[in-house]
């Protein structure tokens, strides 16, 4: 008998909900299950099995004990508290150690609220088989030895677990450049035509090229990679904070993309099986994804594939109404890169599946984000943001918070009002961290309103003049002409500054009049 490599010494249990214990047993048999108060004993046939405990208020530690005809299984320190699914690419992806602050909060922090499980990083079944068997296990915060938490992970769950005072365990199960595609189940993508593209892209790949070949190409790439990362490692024993293009500038352009096949994790469906299925059906209270970088290019079908990949969770996890929250894709621009909109289109397509999947949201990053930097070092501001925002929406917490969205908008001779809710009693502008890069503001007017842009009777954008009023914003064309079209942070990266009372932002939108 087996259990899933989740269940492991310091597991987290959802409180308040009914939990699956699951595994693998080579026999018929009956197999009892225990932990506190509760045992459930079910008869199973050889394979793969599930037993369902009731539900248990937060608390412990506790031993779950597994117990078959011939053997018996114990799980020490077992704690029941809110446990959150943390799934995407490498935004999500990017550890604790690398973010801005991580490494003083890894050596000065103890946190009996936080746990976390990091899933196996397999590409193949055979991968997934060799990590597992070197018992991947549930990790505690303490002093330098959580170096390889999700850094929102983390943050979210620091605000989440202060809040509501139980613990919080974080499943991190992401891979760094992913498509949305990689997490679906072929059944899935293949009866979508938006999966076609991706299929297509990777039959391309791989046409007219061996097994052998490929093989050497594996190697070649990952020979690359290491000679990268030895350079890296010591630019930074005398620069750690050089990033993003600096960082490439001085020691050459990380290797990408990797060689596409049968053993990538980058192609269609694959870390579905090798990663997201090894955790099935796991109880959560919700998932928190960021991803959408990979797929901005194919923007215009992101949306079906978005609302598919939430479907499919909630199937696999069978909680229809499991929460789901989306991090919008912050600001972000190549430097020698013309401005293409792609992640503007993307952000749309993700407040498209939000707006039209219940129980689903969107954390707006909009005003964060780096030129020339894909992964952004500040993870504090999009971790926390989004704990507010989970305490807001999901756990009705007088804490929480939501961002200011677009509400309607009237006509108003050469002007257009616009309305905007969540405001809670004001709106303002506030600077952050991004620059004007479009050079919207060439004057350096200091009360300029960044991030509008309007049409009036040709399909040219313009900046037009701005102002607030109170619960709105008041548009006014330059020309004198009325406004036929108004979008608001449609572009890959620019300045932005509109913020509610409680300095959270303005989400991105696009409006004809």
């Amino acid at each position: 008998m087996k259990l899933a490599s989740i269940f492991s010494e310091h597991l987290m249990f959802q409180r308040d909900k009914e939990v699956y214990i699951f595994g693998e047993t080579e026999k018929d048999e009956e197999i009892t299950v225990t932990i506190d108060d509760i045992a459930v004993t079910e008869k199973v046939s050889r394979g793969a099995f599930r037993i369902k405990l009731p539900a248990h208020k937060a608390g412990g530690p506790y031993t779950l004990t597994v117990k078959g005809e011939r053997e018996t299984l114990t799980v020490e320190d077992v704690l029941y508290g809110e446990v959150w699914l943390a799934n995407g690419q490498s935004n999500i992806e990017l550890e604790l150690q690398g973010a801005k602050g991580g490494l003083d909060i890894i050596d000065s922090t103890d946190d009996d609220m936080i746990r976390y499980y990091n899933v196996p990083k397999a590409a193949t079944m055979e991968e997934c088989e060799k990590f597992e068997a070197e018992g991947p296990t549930w990790h505690l915060i303490r002093k330098g030895e959580f170096k390889d938490i999700s850094a929102i992970g983390y943050y979210f769950a620091n605000v989440i677990s202060k809040e509501l005072g139980v613990p919080v365990g974080i499943v991190d199960c992401y891979r760094g450049g992913s498509s949305v595609t990689c997490w679906l189940k072929e059944e899935i993508l293949h009866a979508m035509p938006e999966g076609d593209p991706y299929f297509e892209s990777y039959d391309e790949a791989c046409k007219d090229r061996t097994d052998e070949e490929y093989e050497a190409e594996i190697v070649d790439y990952d020979s690359r990679v290491a000679a990268w990362c030895e350079r890296e490692a010591e630019v930074h024993k005398t620069d750690p904070e050089l990033v993003g293009h600096d960082l490439e500038m001085a020691i050459g352009n990380f290797p990408w993309p990797p060689p596409m096949g049968y053993k990538s994790a980058w192609r269609p469906c694959g870390i579905y099986y090798s990663m997201l299925e090894r955790i099935i059906p796991f109880a959560f209270k919700g998932v928190i994804y960021y991803q959408g970088e990979e797929d901005a290019p194919r923007y215009s079908l992101y949306a079906n594939l978005l609302k598919a990949l939430i479907r499919e969770l909630r199937d696999d996890f069978m909680d229809g109404g499991l929460p789901f929250v989306d991090l919008q894709l912050p600001m972000w621009i190549e430097r020698t890169a013309t401005e293409n909109r792609e992640w503007g289109g993307l952000r749309q397509a993700q407040q498209k599946a939000v707006d039209e999947t219940e129980n689903t949201y969107l954390t707006v990053l909009l005003d964060c984000g780096e030129v020339d930097n894909i992964h952004p070092v500040d993870k504090k501001t999009p971790g926390e943001r989004l704990g507010l925002n989970v305490l807001e929406w999901i756990y009705n917490s007088d804490k929480g918070e939501a961002q200011a969205e677009f509400d309607g908008a009237k006509a108003d001779g050469s002007s257009v009002i616009i309305s905007l809710k969540n405001t809670c009693g004001a709106l303002k502008t506030a600077d952050n961290v991004l620059t004007d890069y479009r050079g919207e503001n060439p004057d350096g007017d200091p009360g300029h309103i960044y991030g509008f842009e309007i049409k009036t009777d040709s399909d040219e954008l313009a900046v037009p003049e701005s102002r607030i009023e109170g619960d709105t914003i008041v548009l006014t064309s330059a020309d004198g002409k009325p406004i036929t079209y108004v979008q608001y942070g449609f572009f890959n990266y620019g300045k932005v500054n509109v913020y509610n009372a409680k300095n959270m932002p303005l989400a991105p939108f696009a409006v004809e009049i």
